[in-house]
């Protein structure tokens, strides 16, 4: 399957087709997607995002979902996802691995008890393990949104 964003030479991109443009999103804005099969977990995650400025949440109702908003939908495609890792079936866990590979690079908040490899192996960002308190998930997305600090790299010169 060719990645939604190649366009061969010769065609017209959506905009120039005649359709209109998705809303253009400020840098650095919020655009998350989530998954959580446990109607508890899923209210709490509506709870602490709903008070995010300018942020575009979307809520996944199956792995498939997560997979397509990530990696087909058109731009702009959310930069954060959060899945409730517990609730997930063994199938839904494979379908998770897929992204990777698919080529979405976003940053993964996992809910639940994350093994370190599993961790690992999905990349996941950051860990919330329950129970789950308030603002908690909005400071791992603070937490994962903030770049890392740089360092300086001392150059040796040569003389010669």
């Amino acid at each position: 399957m060719q990645h939604p964003r190649v366009w061969p030479r010769g065609t017209k991109s959506a905009t120039t087709a005649g359709e209109s443009a998705a809303e253009p999103v400020a840098d650095g804005a919020l655009i998350a997607v989530f998954y959580a099969p446990d109607e508890p977990i899923a209210t709490w995650i509506e709870d602490e995002l709903e008070q995010a400025d300018g942020a575009r949440i979307q809520c996944a109702r199956s792995m498939a979902a997560v997979v397509k908003a990530l990696t087909l939908d058109p731009t702009p495609r959310p930069n954060v996802l959060i899945v409730d890792i517990d609730g997930l079936e063994p199938g839904e866990l494979m379908e998770l691995h897929s992204l990777r590979q698919l080529g979405w690079f976003g940053s993964l908040i996992a809910l639940g008890t994350v093994p370190v490899d599993l961790r690992k192996s999905l990349a996941v960002d950051y860990v919330l393990a329950p129970p789950f308190h308030k603002n908690a998930l909005r400071n791992a997305i603070a937490t994962v949104r903030t770049p890392p600090a740089t360092r300086r790299i001392p150059v040796i010169q040569i003389s010669g």
